[in-house]
């Protein structure tokens, strides 16, 4: 018996939840990459959060994987912090 398509949330809580999910998430960590899919240079793709979230969109549409990267730049937290 095949099981029902989960959604990416779904499928992450039901691992974390030590339960069988219908397949294993799958997190692809991809920064740069959306760039190229706008056909953006990275200086213009980081310049606006809105070029980083559709490029996201696009990346996860294309892969179909579970995890959409919103971390651009990743000294923020210890800037926040006063590192």
């Amino acid at each position: 018996m095949k099981k029902e398509t989960m959604t990416s949330r779904q499928r992450v809580l039901t691992t974390l939840g030590h339960q069988e999910p219908d397949r294993v998430p799958l997190f692809l960590l991809l920064t740069m990459h959306g760039a190229k899919e706008l056909g953006l240079s990275i200086r213009d793709y980081f310049s606006k959060a809105e070029h980083v979230a559709e490029g996201q969109f696009r990346l996860r549409a294309k892969y179909g994987h579970d995890c959409l990267y919103g971390l651009f730049y990743a000294p923020v937290e210890i800037e926040a912090w006063g590192g």
